[in-house]
């Protein structure tokens, strides 16, 4: 039987049936997998940006010229606190509904509502996990420095992306292993003081010599406040509070400020001279009440029984002044030696807060 004969330099045509198909199927795989590790890509990117990378310990925060230290860490699990939110929240929006929506249906409402609750609910998951703040006397100057670090739960990567490598520009300036941006000398009006991110810690300063001394204990790895007095009741501190700290009065800092207002000839002075330190702390129990203690620890026996006397008058006062305003205001003393103790409860807030939304809508 004669055989087939091709010309010369030509291929069998079932050859080329048999290769476009696997240029296809190679074609269909490549293309799948760079789809696949675009994807990939693409979540991890999410990850890493959303992550919150290196953080450092806040109290770097806490320097050693310091006279008030402030705490506040892992809110977003405090059940008063997501109350509060999710009521503040909540007002805020129904006044909108109000101003916007005068006539709504009720399923529509309900919906609305529902979708509120969740969208409160999720502003606590985004709460800083740790916040410290510390102010320093500078002397002679007119207001003292403020030092705050803040540790966020998310997006610490964006922020600091964000701030340094787009928005600073080249701007910024290098301190060992840190950079810093300093608001008061690009614009000296502005008084916006100086950022920076230790890691992925936030960190904010009134003054760059407040901020480099910030950075110091960061680069020491300073993890504690220091071995003082003022540190060493800040470290006693209970921490089961939302908010605490320290105040050191041994250089006369309390004194000469308005910690006690006076909003009329009636209402009772406050002498702080005699204090030493100052403890406070205050706790949201829920959306409509507020539980605080301070603890004065005062130079003698004889200057805490002064205060206790003038604080009482005081908060008689204040609980009058409350009840004109349907708050419910109550607070229990103690004193033991030169300790006076001063447990604080307010209740009433969310109607507090309703009347604040509609006063500042108006």
């Amino acid at each position: 039987m004669a055989q087939a004969v091709h010309p010369q330099g030509a291929a069998p045509e079932s050859s080329h049936r048999k290769t476009w198909p696997k240029i296809a199927m190679g074609c269909a795989l490549g293309c799948g997998g760079l789809i696949i590790i675009g994807v990939l890509l693409m979540v991890g990117g999410f990850f890493w940006i959303s992550s919150t990378g290196t953080q450092y310990p806040t109290e770097i925060a806490l320097t050693e010229r310091a006279v008030a230290y402030f705490r506040m860490e892992n809110r977003d699990e405090d059940e008063g606190v997501t109350q509060f939110l999710s009521a503040l929240y909540g007002d805020a929006q129904e006044l909108r509904r109000e101003q916007q929506l005068q006539e709504v249906p009720t399923w529509l409402q309900d919906l609305m509502e529902a979708n509120e609750t969740r969208q409160a609910e999720q502003i606590a998951a985004y709460l800083p996990t740790e916040v410290t703040l510390s102010i320093e006397d500078v002397g002679d100057a007119s207001e003292p420095s403020i030092i705050v670090a803040v540790n966020f739960p998310r997006f610490a990567r964006l922020f600091r992306l964000v701030i340094f490598r787009v928005a600073a520009g080249g701007m910024q300036e290098r301190y060992g292993d840190f950079e810093y941006l300093d608001f008061n000398t690009l614009e000296p009006q502005s008084r916006g003081g100086v950022i920076s991110f230790v890691g992925e810690t936030f960190v904010f300063a009134s003054r760059v010599e407040s901020m480099l001394r910030t950075l110091d204990r960061a680069g020491s790895n300073a993890g504690n406040a220091p071995s003082n007095e003022l540190g060493q009741a800040f470290e006693q501190l209970d921490d089961r509070w939302d908010f605490f700290g320290v105040i050191d009065n041994q250089r006369g800092w309390l004194e000469g400020r308005d910690w006690f207002d006076r909003d009329s000839p009636n209402q009772p002075r406050v002498d702080l001279s005699g204090v030493r330190i100052c403890s406070l702390g205050f706790d949201l129990l829920s959306d409509d009440s507020l539980a605080g203690r301070l603890d004065f620890d005062c130079r003698s026996s004889q200057a805490a029984e002064r205060l206790e006397q003038e604080l009482r008058a005081y908060m008689d006062h204040e609980i009058a002044e409350a009840r004109s305003e349907n708050l419910t205001l109550d607070g229990q003393f103690s004193r033991d030696g030169r300790r006076v103790t001063l447990d604080l409860r307010l209740d009433g807030l969310r109607a507090k807060m309703r009347e604040a939304f509609r006063a500042s809508a108006q």
